[in-house]
């Protein structure tokens, strides 16, 4: 009897905020790398099995991913469209704001409100890229793919049939959510690590 296989979606551990700094360049606070070790830990203890580590192309995501692998003995590689929803354009926007605009996104998915790319658009983009590693990833291991909580939550919510809203809120920095696959059923969502 064969195990059923799962795709962990990680959210990237904590990044050190700069406001001159656009996020999509931000690198990994002391208190992130930290965390991505123990989640790490936890992803051992959870009983998962990668063969392999992916993350998104972003520095914080990328980090987190390799800091994951490296616990973990793995393999580690970066895949284009996996990066978070495009809003370069948007600058720092302080927390409320920030929030306000992230409710505007999920309300009206097909418009373009924040940022350069809709939610849909970004959830294609980020779709095509999970369906190909997953495709790609031959093994019978547990997929990890370190990424972004917006497009994390646009996928979850796609594919598991539950509010993108409401997961994207929850979501720690690091945290995860395990699906089953190839059903997409959710096995668990850990907010905070």
């Amino acid at each position: 009897m064969t195990r059923d296989r799962h795709l962990i979606l990680v959210k990237h551990a904590m990044p050190q905020v700069d406001v001159e700094t656009p996020a999509h360049e931000w690198r990994l606070h002391p208190e992130g790398e930290a965390g991505a070790v123990v989640l790490a830990e936890r992803l051992v203890r959870a009983g998962y099995t990668p063969d392999r580590i992916v993350a998104s192309i972003e520095p914080k995501a990328t980090q987190t991913g390799s800091i994951i692998a490296e616990r973990l003995r793995l393999p580690f590689a970066t895949v284009e469209g996996l990066h978070e929803h495009d809003r370069r354009a948007a600058g720092f926007l302080e927390r409320k704001v920030f929030e306000a605009r992230m409710h505007d996104l999920f309300a009206h998915p097909d418009q373009v409100v924040f940022g350069s790319e809709s939610a849909t658009a970004a959830l294609a983009r980020f779709t095509a890229a999970v369906d190909r590693v997953i495709s790609e990833d031959t093994g019978d291991g547990d997929v990890v793919i370190v990424t972004h909580g917006t497009v994390m939550s646009l996928f979850v919510a796609k594919r598991s049939h539950v509010d993108a809203t409401s997961l994207w809120s929850t979501l720690g920095l690091p945290s995860y959510i395990a699906l089953e696959l190839p059903n997409y059923r959710i096995i668990e969502v850990v907010a905070t690590i």
